[in-house]
């Protein structure tokens, strides 16, 4: 089993698990002046471990799994449900927008750089033209009958105008 400890970085008498983050005084006594910065980094889409490392991380430490349960446990006080809604009402929507815009952007970037390594192994790859000619002759016959069924609701359509089969 992975450690819930967190480490406080100053004090090796401090000992802290994860779950002591729900009490809303252990992050206001040791790292108070923190708490906007964290809640303003969450606001804008920062993801939870990386934002209570950027935040509170020259006081606290510890496994990233532990880290992002101690987030967790941070974010379901009202000290950070205030800090949200003061950091929120300090942006406003419109810089918040623009952050979170930048956010999807960043992930992107990062998520492309991956795509573009696995585009190279894929074209390395062995084509199955045999495969690829079946799916050809699989979708003309899809294509045929979709085009039938499209035929024939165009002609119950014109029966039910009235203008029956057959006219124009």
């Amino acid at each position: 089993m992975l450690s819930d400890k967190i480490y406080h970085r100053l004090n090796p008498e401090v000992d802290l698990r994860a779950a002591d983050f729900s009490h809303k005084f252990i992050v206001r006594k040791f790292a108070g002046h923190c708490i906007d910065l964290y809640a303003t980094l969450r606001v804008t889409g920062h993801d939870a471990p990386s934002s209570f490392i950027a935040a509170f991380g020259k006081v606290f430490y510890g496994h990233p799994e532990a880290v992002a349960s101690a987030a967790g446990h941070f974010e379901r006080t009202i000290t950070f449900q205030l800090s949200v809604e003061e950091a929120t009402e300090r942006l406003g929507e419109e810089r918040i927008a623009k952050e979170l815009s930048a956010r999807c952007e960043e992930i992107s970037a990062f998520t492309a750089v991956a795509a573009r390594a696995f585009r190279i192994e894929f074209s390395e790859r062995f084509i199955d033209r045999i495969r690829m000619h079946q799916d050809d002759k699989a979708f003309a016959e899809f294509a045929a009958e979709r085009r039938k069924e499209r035929e024939k609701a165009t002609a119950k359509d014109r029966v039910g105008n009235g203008l029956g089969e057959g006219h124009e």
